[in-house]
C-alpha cells in the first residue's frame, strides 16, 4: 500500500502537528461530490493544529436525473474538549483527533420529509466498486422513497478508505456516525469514526480507534442514559491486512458529553475475538458474536465451535456464554426481552435463546446461505433472515423466513440484492416493511412482510450499509427535535413503545430480574 501523504513535524516544544482536511460534499437526490476546504486555523490543544487547505469544488458524475447542489462553505475546526480522554477511551486506545463547529443552516428539509431512513453511500469492496472515492451517507425519505441528499466526506493524507461497513444515529437524531479508516496506517491508528451534524451534515469530529469500526448501533442504558454503540473489525488478518486486527473491541458513546467513551470490553477480556455485539432491551446486557480465531485456514475454522458471550455493561465482564457455530453474527430481541435470536453465518442456523431460563430452547435452519442479518415482525413470530452468503459466496440475493414459535424454516424470497448484509425493520407498522442494504448493487430494498414480495427499490450512487430510521420535528424556533425509530439493535423510542402496547408488554424480562419497558418510560417522561 502508498505511505501516508503527511508527515508529523515534530519541533522544540514538541508541539504535535496533525493535517487534517475536510471534504463535504453532496447532491440533492443524487451523488455530486463538491470540494471546498476551508483556511488553516488552530484545532486542538492537544494536537496543537489542524491545518485545511483551500481547493477549488469540483463535481463529480451524478446518476441520471440528479441535480447537484450548490458548494456549501464546511464547518470550521474548533478547538477540541479539555479533558475528552477518560479512563475508558484510554483502555481501549481511541482518542479525539478533531473537533469543528458543525452549525449552520439545514442542508435539508426536515419539515418535507419528517421520516428519514439513513444509511452510508461510500466507495464498495470485494470487486463491486461504485467509483466513489471516499466515505459518505444517503438520506431517504421513509414514505416515499425519494433519495433526499447524498454527502460524501474525506481525511486529508488518507488515500485508501476502509469501506463504511455500517451507519447509526444517536437517540435523539442529532449525529450521523460513519464508520471508516487508513487502510495505510498501523493497526493502532487505522480506524476514523465520522461524527456528523444530521442538519447541516457537517463533519463534527473525526474519533480515531485501534482497528477499523465497523458498525453503529443506540439504545438507552440501564441507567436511563442514552449512548451510541461500536465496535472494530477484530479479525486476526496480520500482513494481509496490517490495518485490521483484534484493536479497541466494543465501547460506548455518550452523544450528549461530547461523544467521550464511557465504557466498553476488548478482544483478551471476551478471551475471543468479538464480531457483532447487540444490547439486550433491559440496557444492561450485551450479546457479542465471537466466532473462532485466529485460524486464517478456513478448511480449519470451519470446523471449530464459536460462541455468544453475554456480557454485564455495569461491570463490563462476560457473564455468561452459549455455544454457537463458527460464525455466530447477528441478533434479534422480542420486545419483552425474553429471547433472543442469534444468526449463525457459518452454519446457517438461527439460535433461540431463553434469556430467563438462559440456555438455548431452539435452533432453525435460517433458510438461505450465509445468512447475517436477522429482523423480528411487528408480532414476534416471522424472523427474516438477510442472505449475505456469509463464509461463502458473498453474492446473496434472497431473504429467509423462519418461524419463532415451531422454529422451522418456512420459505425464502428473491429480492435481487447482491451481497445484502443489514435488513431494520420499518417504524410504522401501517407500512409493515423491512429496508435492507443491499452493497453491492448500490441500493436499499424494501420487502414487503405482509405480501411477502418486494415493494419498492431505492438506488443510490454508492455502496450501502444500514443504517436508521429517525422521525424529526422542526419546532417554531427552527430548531429540530429528532427521535431514533430504528437501526441494527432494533426498534426504539414510540416506535418500541407502539409495539409493546400492541403485544401487551408490561415488563422487560432478563434472568430473574425485571425492567420497565420502553411503553413504560415513554408514560412516565
Amino acid at each position: 500500500m502508498s505511505s501516508e501523504s503527511s508527515k508529523r513535524l515534530i519541533g522544540k516544544t514538541a508541539l504535535i502537528a496533525l493535517l487534517i482536511g475536510v471534504l463535504v460534499g453532496g447532491s440533492i437526490g443524487g451523488a455530486a461530490i463538491w470540494l471546498v476546504k476551508p483556511a488553516p486555523e488552530t484545532v486542538s490543544p492537544q494536537t496543537k493544529s489542524a491545518q485545511v487547505s483551500a481547493e477549488q469544488a469540483k463535481p463529480a458524475t451524478a446518476l441520471a436525473g440528479e441535480v447537484a447542489q450548490a458548494p456549501s462553505i464546511p464547518a470550521k475546526p474548533a478547538a477540541l474538549p479539555s479533558a475528552w480522554d477518560t479512563e475508558w477511551s484510554q483502555k481501549l486506545d481511541i482518542k479525539l483527533l478533531a473537533q469543528f463547529d458543525s452549525s449552520g443552516p439545514p442542508a435539508w428539509d426536515a419539515a418535507k420529509h419528517p421520516l428519514v431512513y439513513i444509511s452510508s453511500n461510500g466507495p464498495g469492496y470485494g470487486g463491486f466498486l461504485s467509483g466513489i472515492k471516499s466515505p459518505g451517507l444517503v438520506i431517504v425519505d421513509a414514505n416515499t422513497y425519494e433519495v433526499i441528499i447524498t454527502k460524501q466526506y474525506t481525511l486529508e493524507g488518507v488515500k485508501n478508505y476502509f469501506e463504511s461497513h455500517g451507519s447509526g444515529v444517536s437517540m435523539d437524531g442529532k449525529w450521523i456516525y460513519m464508520p471508516t479508516g487508513d487502510q495505510d496506517k498501523p493497526k493502532l491508528e487505522s480506524g476514523r469514526l465520522l461524527v456528523i451534524d444530521a442538519k447541516t451534515l457537517k463533519l463534527h469530529q473525526v474519533i480515531q480507534t485501534s482497528s477499523v469500526p465497523h458498525h453503529v448501533k443506540a439504545f438507552r442504558l440501564f441507567d436511563g442514559k442514552d449512548v451510541v454503540m461500536s465496535y472494530t473489525f477484530n479479525w486476526q488478518q496480520g500482513a494481509a491486512a496490517s490495518y485490521m486486527g483484534p484493536g479497541s473491541g466494543v465501547w460506548l458513546m455518550d452523544p450528549n458529553d461530547n461523544n467521550r467513551i464511557i465504557g466498553g470490553i476488548r478482544s483478551e477480556s471476551l478471551q475471543n475475538n468479538p464480531y457483532l455485539a447487540f444490547a439486550h432491551p433491559d440496557g444492561r446486557h450485551l450479546f457479542v458474536g465471537l466466532p473462532p480465531g485466529p485460524i486464517s485456514d478456513p478448511d480449519i475454522r470451519h470446523n471449530l465451535e464459536g460462541s455468544i458471550a453475554v456480557v454485564d455493561m455495569k461491570t463490563w465482564q462476560p457473564v455468561k456464554y452459549y455455544k454457537a457455530g463458527f460464525d455466530p453474527i447477528f441478533a434479534a430481541f422480542t420486545a419483552d426481552g425474553k429471547y433472543t435470536y442469534f444468526s449463525d453465518g457459518g452454519s446457517d442456523e438461527i439460535f433461540k435463546i431463553d434469556n430467563v431460563a438462559q440456555k438455548i430452547v431452539g435452533v432453525s435452519r435460517s433458510s438461505v446461505h450465509g445468512v447475517y442479518g436477522i429482523v423480528l415482525d411487528w408480532k414476534d413470530e416471522q424472523l427474516f433472515a438477510v442472505e449475505k452468503g456469509e463464509a461463502s459466496h458473498n453474492r446473496g440475493k434472497m431473504l429467509g423466513l423462519v418461524d419463532t414459535l415451531s422454529m422451522r424454516p418456512v420459505d425464502n424470497y428473491y429480492i435481487g440484492t447482491l451481497r445484502a448484509d443489514h435488513g431494520i425493520l420499518h417504524p410504522d407498522p401501517q407500512k409493515n416493511e423491512i429496508w435492507i442494504s443491499s452493497n453491492s448493487n448500490f441500493r436499499e430494498v424494501v420487502f414487503d412482510i405482509a405480501k411477502k414480495e418486494v415493494k419498492a427499490e431505492v438506488k443510490h450512487s454508492g455502496s450501502t450499509h444500514n443504517g436508521a430510521f429517525v422521525k424529526y420535528t422542526v419546532l417554531p424556533s427552527g430548531d429540530w427535535k429528532g427521535e431514533l425509530e430504528s437501526d441494527q439493535n432494533g426498534l426504539h423510542n414510540s416506535a418500541l413503545a407502539g409495539k409493546q402496547q400492541t403485544l401487551g408488554v408490561t415488563e422487560t424480562v432478563y434472568g430473574k430480574d425485571k425492567f420497565p419497558t420502553e411503553s413504560g418510560r415513554a408514560i412516565s417522561r
